[in-house]
Formats: C-alpha cells, structure tokens, sequence
C-alpha cells in the first residue's frame, strides 16, 4: 500500500508498507518507483519527500533518498480517549 501526495511541486511518499509475509522481495521499491515514474509522467513533477521508519530506511537509502533530519515521536497516553 503506499500513497504520493503533490503539494508545492513536491511529491510526498506516505504510508508505503508491504505485508510482513511479503516483505523483502522487492515489492514496495518496485510499487515507489511504479508510482513515481507515473506522477512524472503525468505531471512533470520530479522532487519528492518522505518519512521513514528505521525498518524503512534501507529501503529508501536504496532507492537513493538521503537522511536530512531526525525527529521524535511523542505519545501522551490519554490522548483521544473518550470517557
């Protein structure tokens, strides 16, 4: 599964994964490229961004994306529950 969203010339790669049985054949690099040869295509747009996991990153340093920045994430445990 994975989707590319443009926004300011750029095309932002979210939410790409692959099953855990399938994972380390090769499908999601082949699905990324699939779909960003075809957002070229179709609308010239070349630049693209992305968040990874640390299970993500071998994929995409692959792929020939480059680390720019870290961050963390923050979960508050009540956060969203409901009474």
């Amino acid at each position: 599964i994975g989707s590319i969203v443009l926004a300011g010339g750029v095309a932002g790669v979210y939410s790409l994964g692959t099953l855990p049985d399938y994972q380390g054949r090769g499908f999601a690099g082949t699905l990324l490229r699939h779909a960003l040869d075809d957002v070229k295509r179709r609308t010239g747009v070349e630049r693209t961004v992305l968040q990874s996991t640390r299970q993500g990153l071998n994929l995409y340093t692959k792929l020939g994306y480059c680390v720019v920045t870290e961050f963390d994430v923050y979960l508050h445990e009540g956060y969203g529950r409901t009474a």
